[in-house]
């Protein structure tokens, strides 16, 4: 009688190999730049595990249905150490400060643009790869409503503005390579606040992750010369990334974001990261009608009961 060897590496066995391969690329993905298209789409692969849990129960396959729900749930605990706590409620009795951070290069109509922001009626808004078409267009459509702005104006990536409600004071640039960010002392609600606006070199591989590295070690030691900081700008990485990771350990900075919408594939590498006394209330990717994606939205609240828009507020360094 002919007895059947038993196929200890069937399909079942294969894929669940591969899942757990996959799981493991996902998490060490971020020490990696070569892997950093696996760590980018971090939330994207932890609903395909979801999913494929589900699979499994269909098949009535339990080792599917535990590897693929423990990996999910692996996914969503690394997530959420990487995340500020649940947005807080409204409080009545504390102001609100209301920021925007918008990528001109992704703006395809300039007419849309200004308008939208009109509407959403922020207080500071913050603006990176201002050209010079650009910086007549800004002026003239926001220096009625934004009494205060400074501006860094190139023909590359590089460019800044800043618009806000509340004045401007200290204006400084801080270099690095070819590049330069701004940094503004702003007063918002008594309380004098260091405004750094960022583009940080894509770390697309091990050189430009070196610059990259470097480039935040330095924003680093700026920001913590400052009690009170909110760093906005272009990082070209994702929050959970390790390179921000280690940023936001070393200035003990909190992020705005908590996740990204996974029904789109287009993962947000622009951030807000602000200090501690402040309390994100919501965020959200800001769209033109033409289905642009511009940059990003948030409201913050600030325990404090003096205003500091306009004239009123503690008195800055002069402007320079």
């Amino acid at each position: 009688m002919m007895i059947q060897k038993p196929r200890y590496f069937n399909f079942y066995s294969i894929f669940l190999l591969c899942l757990w391969v996959l799981a493991v690329l996902i998490i060490v993905a971020p020490q990696f730049p070569t892997l950093s298209l696996v760590s980018d789409y971090t939330i994207h692969f932890m609903v395909f595990f979801f999913l494929v849990g589900i699979g499994g129960y269909f098949l009535n396959n339990r080792k599917i249905i535990l590897s693929s729900f423990g990996i999910c749930a692996l996914l969503c605990v690394i997530l959420k150490n990487e995340s500020e706590s649940p947005f807080i409620t409204k409080d009545e009795h504390s102001d609100q400060v209301l920021f925007a951070h918008i990528n001109l290069a992704n703006v395809r109509n300039p007419f849309e643009l200004l308008p939208t922001l009109i509407e959403m009626d922020c207080d500071v808004i913050s603006f990176v790869e201002v050209t010079p078409d650009w910086e007549d267009i800004l002026e003239s459509g926001l220096s009625l409503k934004y009494k205060y702005s400074t501006d860094i104006v190139r023909i590359d990536p590089f460019g800044k503005a800043v618009f806000s409600k509340y004045p401007l004071g200290n204006i400084d640039t801080i270099k690095f390579e070819e590049m330069t960010d701004l940094s503004a002392e702003i007063a918002i609600n008594g309380k004098i606040y260091k405004l750094y606006n960022t583009y940080i070199i894509p770390p697309l591989d091990n050189n430009s992750q070196i610059l990259a590295k470097k480039q935040l070690e330095q924003l680093t030691s700026k920001v913590n010369g400052n009690v009170n900081s909110i760093v906005l700008g272009e990082y070209n990485m994702v929050y959970w990334s390790s390179l921000i990771k280690s940023f936001r350990f070393n200035t003990n900075l909190q992020s705005s974001r908590r996740d990204i919408i996974p029904s789109s594939l287009d993962v947000p590498r622009d951030h807000i990261f602000h200090s501690n006394e402040m309390q994100c209330l919501g965020i959200k990717d800001i769209h033109l009608k033409d289905g642009s994606r511009v940059g990003l939205f948030a409201k913050y609240r600030i325990k404090t009961v003096l205003s500091g828009r306009e004239n009123d507020g503690p008195k800055l360094s002069k402007l320079e």
